[in-house]
C-alpha cells in the first residue's frame, strides 16, 4: 500500500543516516589526523629530548674522563691526580708527578723538590773500602748522583776531609737537618760539629738501614768512613786522602747509630783502607 507520510519519513531518515555517516567519517578523518600530527610531535620531541639526554651524557662522560674521578674538570695548569685537581709543577705533594710527594722541609718549584730550609742528609747505600772514596770531588759527586737517583735534587757533599777540605770550612751553614722519612737529626750545622744529634743519621738515600760488621770496636757494630773529628775538622788518619795503596793505613770512623760525637768520631776504633767496605754520610748543601 502506497503510504506518503511513511515514505516521506524514510527518506528523511535515510538521508540523516547519510549524512551522520559521513559526520562520523570526517570526525574519524579529522581525529585520525589529530592523533597522527600529535604522534608525530611526540615522537619528534621524543627524538629531541633523546638527543639532548645523550649530548649530556657525552659531556658529562668526557669532563669526568678529563678530571679523573673529581666532580668537576680541572683547569689548567692542574691535572687530574686521583680525586683532585693538583698543579704539578708547584704542589709539594704532587710535585713532577701525581704522588711525588716531596720531603718534610722541601718545596716544589718548577716541578722539582727543593730544600727552602732545610737539608737533606743520608748515609750512603753503596759501602766502598776507604781508599775508593777519593778523590773528594768524586765522593761529592757520589753524594749527589745517589740523591738524585734516590728522587732527590740539589748539591750534595760527602761528610769527609782532606786537608782543608772538611765540614768545617765547606759546608754551608743550614738546619734543620732531616732523613729522606722526614726525622729531624739536628736544628743547626753546629749541632752536628758538637755531637748533639736529635736522631741517629740512620737511613740511606732509599730509606733502609745500615748493615752491621763484624769489627773489634767496642758498643758498636754499624760504621761510616768520615776522617773527621768532632770540630767539624779533618782527621789524619783519612786513607791518605781517601786514595791511598796502602794497605797499612788506617781511616776514622763514624757510628750511624749514635747520637752523641760518636757519629763522626768514634776513638781509638779505625779500619784498614784498602780492606773494609763501609758506607759514608751525605749532606745537601
Amino acid at each position: 500500500m502506497f503510504n506518503p507520510g511513511f515514505d516521506a519519513i524514510r527518506d528523511n531518515t535515510e538521508e540523516i543516516g547519510d549524512t551522520g555517516d559521513a559526520s562520523d567519517a570526517d570526525a574519524g578523518s579529522t581525529e585520525a589526523g589529530s592523533t597522527g600530527s600529535e604522534s608525530s610531535t611526540d615522537g619528534t620531541d621524543a627524538a629531541d629530548a633523546t638527543e639532548t639526554l645523550d649530548g649530556d651524557d657525552t659531556d658529562t662522560r668526557e669532563a669526568e674522563s678529563e678530571a679523573g674521578e673529581t666532580d668537576e674538570p680541572c683547569r689548567l695548569p692542574e691535572i687530574p691526580c686521583g680525586d683532585v685537581c693538583a698543579d704539578i709543577s708547584s704542589d709539594p705533594l704532587h710535585c713532577g708527578a701525581c704522588e711525588d710527594a716531596c720531603a718534610p722541609g722541601q718545596d716544589c718549584v718548577d716541578h722539582d723538590c727543593v730544600s727552602e730550609d732545610g737539608r737533606l742528609v743520608f748515609l750512603t747505600s753503596v759501602a766502598l773500602p776507604g781508599n775508593e772514596l777519593g778523590p773528594l770531588s768524586a765522593a761529592h759527586q757520589r753524594c749527589t748522583e745517589l740523591a738524585e737517583a734516590a728522587g732527590f735534587d740539589g748539591e750534595f757533599r760527602a761528610w769527609l776531609g782532606v786537608g782543608e777540605d772538611n765540614p768545617a770550612n765547606t759546608f754551608t751553614e743550614g738546619g734543620p737537618y732531616f732523613l729522606v722519612d722526614g726525622t729531624i737529626i739536628a736544628e743547626t750545622t753546629q749541632d752536628l760539629f758538637v755531637g748533639e744529634l736529635l736522631h741517629p743519621i740512620d737511613l740511606t738515600e732509599t730509606g733502609e738501614g745500615p748493615t752491621p760488621i763484624d769489627s773489634f770496636c767496642p758498643d758498636a757494630d754499624h760504621f761510616a768512613w768520615t776522617g773527621i773529628v768532632p770540630t767539624g775538622q779533618t782527621s789524619p788518619s783519612n786513607c791518605g786522602g781517601w786514595t791511598t795503596v796502602n794497605d797499612n793505613m788506617t781511616g776514622i770512623v763514624g757510628v750511624p747509630l749514635a747520637e752523641s760525637v760518636w757519629w763522626t768520631y768514634l776513638n781509638g776504633c779505625q779500619f784498614g783502607c784498602t780492606s773494609t767496605e763501609l758506607p759514608h754520610y751525605c749532606f745537601q748543601q
